[in-house]
C-alpha cells in the first residue's frame, strides 16, 4: 500500500477541529443519534470518543445500538 504525499494542506487546530459530536452541549439525560450514514465509523469509535470526552471533562456517557443507528446518552 502506498500513501500519497499532499503539500500545502493547512493544519487543523486540534481543539476546534475534533468536535464531531455535541458532547459539550449535553446535560444529564440528553441523547443524540448517530446514523450509520452520518458516522462513517464503527460503533466502537463512537464509544471511545464518548469515553475520552467524559474522562477529560468529568462526565459519563453510554451508547446503545437502536433502530436508525447508535444513540449516545449523557448519564453523569
Amino acid at each position: 500500500m502506498a500513501f500519497s504525499v499532499d503539500k500545502n494542506v493547512p493544519l487543523i487546530d486540534a481543539k476546534s477541529g475534533g468536535r464531531k459530536y455535541p458532547f459539550s452541549e449535553m446535560s444529564v439525560g440528553d441523547s443524540f443519534l448517530v446514523s450509520p450514514e452520518e458516522s462513517g465509523i464503527a460503533e466502537m469509535s463512537i464509544r471511545a470518543a464518548a469515553r475520552m470526552y467524559g474522562m477529560r471533562n468529568k462526565m459519563k456517557f453510554t451508547c446503545r445500538i437502536v433502530d436508525g443507528g447508535i444513540r449516545v446518552w449523557r448519564i453523569k
